[in-house]
């Protein structure tokens, strides 16, 4: 089903409020285009909270030694 984009004066916004805040949190209508004059003014829409960056995280609290790449010597014999 594809979800619907709805336009709506402030007048009919104001009467039917409830009713387009439950469409769009069930997801029969993916965004209400509130008009003024008849041209496009404000976007309804639900709310997703914003994806937050993992990017830095452990940045300065680990630490790679020297010698990381270097294969010890007890690991000599499966090494050919």
């Amino acid at each position: 089903m594809d979800k619907k984009e709805v336009k709506l004066n402030l007048s009919e916004v104001k009467n039917n409020l409830s009713k387009i805040v439950s469409d769009l949190e069930m997801g029969i209508t993916s965004k209400v285009i509130l008009t003024k004059n008849g041209k496009p003014a404000v976007v309804l829409e639900v709310y997703s909270e914003p994806k937050t960056s993992v990017r830095g995280l452990w940045k300065g609290k680990a630490q790679v030694s020297d010698d990381f790449d270097e294969i010890p010597d007890e690991f000599s014999d499966y090494i050919k």
